[in-house]
């Protein structure tokens, strides 16, 4: 069975939408059905991908994450999660039921996060108990800054939807949160593509490099607007 289905497509519009089951361990078919999508996406260059987490009733803490798994799985899921987060669409994760094991990899490699108020998300475990060290601890880091993710990485909980958005690892609580996604996926149908991955881009990047590395960055994307306000095709 697969991992990650698509529930609506419609290429080049907003439409693609998909649900990740978030129970499956990583040597699953679900390294595979991620590159899939990121395949999909690549090709039909929707202007938002939907990301569904469906979490069930099991609580996080009693799936140990990635299972049995190689150091390949490992690494062609995070290539898989990095190619996610630098799409040419906005990424819009929604977040559903008791989410564990890969969901905060997916959650943490979208550009937005709407969660339903029942929602829940955990850290990955691995056997030890311990959080799993995989990158989703680098992105809590530079995306939450190192007081908030070492609490996190240190002494691992489920989260509440309540507690997630005060911890900022979602953005919005809304009781459809689909329907919201939905809405938040039509408002970006003109601006996503390559621009926004751009802008995405000099985001991400900031977090990392100085203002003289990032200047040359900044000014490319500045002269690509000009140019392309003044008819010009862009570089």
């Amino acid at each position: 069975m697969s991992s990650i289905s698509v529930t609506t497509a419609r290429p080049g519009d907003a439409g693609l939408v998909v649900r990740v089951d978030t129970s499956a361990a990583l040597a699953s078919s679900l390294v595979t059905d991620l590159i899939g999508l990121v395949d999909r996406a690549e090709d039909t260059r929707p202007g938002a991908v939907v990301v569904h987490l469906a979490g069930g009733d099991t609580p996080p803490g009693d799936r140990v994450w990635p299972g049995a798994a190689e150091i390949a799985h490992v690494n062609r899921w995070e290539q898989a999660l990095r190619r996610l987060e630098r799409l040419d669409a906005v990424t819009i994760a929604v977040v559903t039921g008791r989410c564990g094991g890969g969901a905060l990899d997916l959650l943490l490699a979208c550009d937005h996060r709407i969660a339903a108020p029942d929602a829940s998300v955990a850290p990955p475990l691995c056997d030890s108990g311990q959080v799993w060290p995989g990158m989703a601890v680098h992105r809590m880091t530079t995306q939450l800054g190192v007081r908030e993710a070492r609490g996190l990485v240190l002494f691992p909980q489920e989260l509440t939807a309540l507690e997630a958005a005060e911890r900022r690892l979602v953005d919005e609580i809304a009781p459809d949160p689909l329907a919201a996604a939905a809405a938040r996926a039509a408002e970006v149908a003109g601006r996503g593509g390559t621009e926004a991955a751009i802008r995405r881009r000099l985001v991400l990047d900031a977090a990392t490099t100085s203002f003289e590395e990032s200047l040359g960055a900044h000014l490319a994307a500045c002269d690509r607007t000009l140019r392309q306000a003044q008819g010009e095709p862009a570089r």
